[in-house]
């Protein structure tokens, strides 16, 4: 081994070490999902290739009649400029091309079933390669760039083919080190049938997804499969101007996408009656579609949403005294004035979940946030079972116990963090102090969709005191990024030396539109 390396591999292996006590992490039981192909020949990506799944099927068999379908997230895109820079830039997002055969979450896939309700159940994760928040029904007709808009093709070939438990073939390429092609075989032996409970969800644009399609999926199911149910993890935009100027606004983005991939329908009837025509665009808006769901949901929905806030205020925080903290704390007064008002009185069997923390995707953070942020004591895991299985215990997260829909007695539907400042609540890895109220006249112009900035001579709340832990967790991984980055480039120097007499041409991938080999890499 080269001398320079060996003192590099002890700095690694130290901040591992490091970081691992400085985190105190949860072990994470992490369980490995295998991709399947969708054969559906309309079920495309965004570039024209092969969709997929990925699947671990039941070993628990108290679960066996239990399914989790999720649907991934990752925004979208609305024109021709975001399309082409998310193909070239997260390619993953709106291609099959390098998706692995593998892929290990954590969450709600976590395989402790102490900790994880859904544990030993039939898990299936759908990767989101349409860029239309799964809501789309276009080919490249419908654009001048040629991309396929195809969400809703693939969730309905994907619920199809998971009931026929067909064997499947998907394709990988070796792309290191003598870059050929190699064909990897799987048999299906998923069959889902109609004494199955799914229990529908997703996060971000794969949860907004979720609640689009929601009221379509039953129609999907085997006839006569048990109701399902939903759980949509961080949907929620809230209707609020960007704070940042030059920002396309969430609002601008919704009427763009409404107007190029055919959502009509997903849009659902109540909505699309509460909104017609031009104004249909709402029915894709997670505040203004929440209250026309039909079908029984949980919906999470945190007040720092750590994807639609950083958005507004364009940047991240911690955001200082002035314009954006006030901001940040209007927009949690925008959050909870929403969640109060759910789940409506149509929607008897719905619960809402909403922490004062700057979260987003809680159910699927491998760090542990699904059972370690609370509200009142009470873990979105821990909610989200009892409102499931009707109970807490371990014991009766079962398949004769799914689908409950109702909380055991003494507990609300809404379980909403009512403390004021920037992640006041119980975050798990955050610490901070409540920051004072908003000024109220300054929320109220916000609210009312008023430019901001204007304070009308109130001055602003102080900045939440920042806790020393978080200092120290920022060194923590710049020490680690560094000594991380310093190995790679040496070990990735040698490889290259030690491969260039010997590694054959690149084989070319199939060109876009064309079939492409399934493989992917979805970390």
């Amino acid at each position: 081994m080269p001398r320079i390396q060996q003192p590099c591999g002890l700095l690694v292996l130290a901040a591992l070490a490091w970081n691992a006590a400085a985190f105190a992490l949860p072990p994470r039981t992490a369980q490995q999902l295998t991709l399947y192909r969708i054969w559906d020949a309309e079920a495309l990506c965004n570039d024209g290739t092969a969709s997929g799944f990925y699947y671990l099927p039941a070993n628990d068999t108290a679960k066996q009649h239990l399914w989790l379908v999720y649907l991934e997230g990752g925004q979208w895109c609305y024109d021709n400029a975001t399309c082409h820079a998310r193909l070239q830039g997260d390619a993953m997002l709106a291609s099959s091309r390098s998706w692995d055969k593998g892929v290990k979450l954590g969450g709600i896939f976590d395989g402790d079933a102490k900790r994880n309700p859904w544990a030993g159940a039939h898990l299936v994760y759908l990767p989101y390669c349409s860029s239309d928040a799964w809501v789309g029904n276009a080919g490249p007709e419908s654009n001048s760039w040629g991309f396929y808009f195809r969400g809703q093709r693939i969730l309905e070939a994907a619920l199809k083919q998971l009931q026929e438990g067909v064997e499947v073939t998907t394709l990988e390429v070796v792309r290191f080190p003598n870059h050929t092609h190699a064909t990897h075989t799987v048999t299906a032996n998923y069959s889902l049938t109609a004494a199955d409970h799914v229990l529908f969800s997703g996060c971000s644009a794969g949860s907004r997804g979720a609640m689009f399609s929601i009221d379509s999926v039953q129609a999907m199911l085997p006839a006569g499969a048990p109701p399902v149910l939903g759980f949509f993890d961080s949907p929620l935009w809230v209707d609020l101007e960007p704070l940042a100027p030059g920002i396309v606004s969430l609002e601008n983005e919704t009427q763009q996408v409404f107007n190029l991939v055919n959502a009509s329908a997903r849009l659902g009837a109540a909505c699309a009656a509460a909104y017609p025509g031009e104004e249909g665009w709402r029915c894709l808006y997670g505040q203004y579609r929440v209250p026309y769901i039909a079908t029984p949901y949980l919906l999470s929905a945190s007040q720092f949403d750590k994807f639609q806030l950083p958005y507004n205020e364009g940047s991240n925080p911690p955001y200082a005294p002035g314009p954006n903290l006030s901001y940040a704390l209007a927009f949690q007064q925008a959050v909870r004035a929403v969640v109060l008002e759910l789940p409506t009185r149509a929607q008897a069997r719905s619960a809402v979940y909403s922490s004062a923390c700057f979260k987003h995707c809680t159910s699927t953070l491998a760090y542990g946030a699904f059972w370690g942020v609370k509200v009142d004591g009470v873990s979105l895991k821990d909610f989200l079972a009892a409102w499931y299985f009707g109970s807490t215990d371990p014991a009766q997260w079962t398949s004769a116990n799914a689908g409950a829909g109702v909380l055991p007695a003494g507990m609300s539907p809404q379980r909403i963090d009512a403390c004021d400042g920037y992640a006041c609540g119980q975050c798990h890895s955050e610490t901070t102090v409540p920051a004072p109220p908003l000024p109220p006249a300054y929320a109220q112009s916000l609210l009312a969709g008023a430019p901001p900035l204007q304070y009308g001579g109130v001055s602003a709340p102080a900045a939440p005191a920042l806790h020393r832990s978080r200092v120290l967790t920022a060194a923590h991984l710049l020490m680690f990024a560094a000594a991380v980055g310093v190995s790679l480039v040496l070990l990735s120097r040698r490889r290259k030396n030690a491969l260039r007499a010997r590694a054959p041409a690149f084989i070319e991938l199939p060109p876009m539109g064309e079939e492409a080999p399934l493989l992917g890499a979805r970390g």
